[in-house]
């Protein structure tokens, strides 16, 4: 099992520096787009997967976007230069982030409480970078690009301008409660199967309002530490997804358990790539034989 270990790490990081030579040769010459970014937030056991998932979306794409990578507060010296080796990353440590975050927090206790979860600032911590692009796209570190994301990339660059929200579709109602008990709070019901695993959107759909009303709603309901503190901000993005046009991406975006090796444009392995070794070897194989 030891070699076995050994092994997976040395296949992950010849990955990103294969991955990124490739991709760097074809776009250091390149001048960024500017309208729309990519946001990723990154633990420490997450950086190998999350440089994967990077460079395997910036190999489809002819002009690159900014990057902003949000710290979890767990990153060494050497996770952030491994990062920020990428082209086009920026990246917010935890002590940064919580600085340009005070002027909310100083305003919404709730908010304050909500960032303590670190999940939570997947939706939170979007309002440091919404102002300054039209649209983002929010991607979970454990997911890989196999093929051209079309159905995004003409979304993300302004071709697609019906709609305000695409995202994955997962296999369950991920969310944090009931559907009952989220309609009787919020007086409405969030979109159906929602993954935010691969979720992008327009940034004016992203208001303090919005974000300060989900999560006082969600504390003055007495949930906190009642439920489950998962999927939380996934269920923030459906009832989002169902106040503004939105649409589902096909299913050849999918969770890495149903991923097909034909045809697929992209998996998403959720947590069970952290210690399930089945999904770690799905991981290895799917990055294989798909590239």
């Amino acid at each position: 099992m030891k070699y076995l270990h050994s092994f997976y790490h040395m296949f992950f990081f010849a990955c990103v520096y294969l991955l990124f030579f490739s991709v760097f040769r074809q776009k250091r010459n390149i001048m960024s787009n500017e309208d729309y970014c990519v946001f990723l937030l990154v633990n420490r056991k997450r950086v190998v997967f999350a440089s994967i998932c990077l460079l395997s979306f910036l190999k489809f794409v002819k002009a690159p976007p900014q990057i902003f990578i949000l710290d979890d507060g767990s990153l060494s010296r050497i996770d952030k230069k491994i990062l920020l080796f990428i082209p086009f990353v920026t990246l917010y440590s935890k002590l940064e982030a919580d600085a340009k975050m005070q002027k909310y927090e100083k305003k919404y206790t709730d908010l304050k409480n909500a960032r303590k979860n670190t999940f939570n600032r997947k939706i939170t911590d979007l309002l440091l970078i919404k102002d300054n692009f039209q649209r983002i796209l929010i991607l979970d570190s454990d997911v890989v690009f196999f093929s051209k994301p079309k159905e995004l990339l003409d979304f993300l660059t302004g071709k697609n301008r019906q709609i305000k929200m695409l995202y994955m579709q997962d296999f369950q109602e991920a969310y944090f409660t009931d559907l009952e008990e989220i309609k009787n709070a919020y007086l409405s019901l969030p979109v159906s199967r929602l993954n935010s695993g691969v979720l992008a959107l327009s940034s004016e759909v992203i208001t303090e309002k919005f974000i300060t009303h989900f999560f006082t709603t969600y504390y003055h309901k007495g949930w906190a530490g009642k439920i489950r503190p998962l999927w939380i901000e996934q269920t923030a993005f459906g009832l989002l997804a169902t106040k503004h046009p939105s649409e589902k991406l096909p299913k050849t975006y999918s969770l890495g358990s149903q991923s097909s090796k034909k045809s697929i444009v992209c998996g998403h392995y959720t947590s069970d790539i952290d210690y399930k070794w089945s999904s770690k070897l799905k991981y290895v194989s799917d990055v294989i034989f798909n590239w």
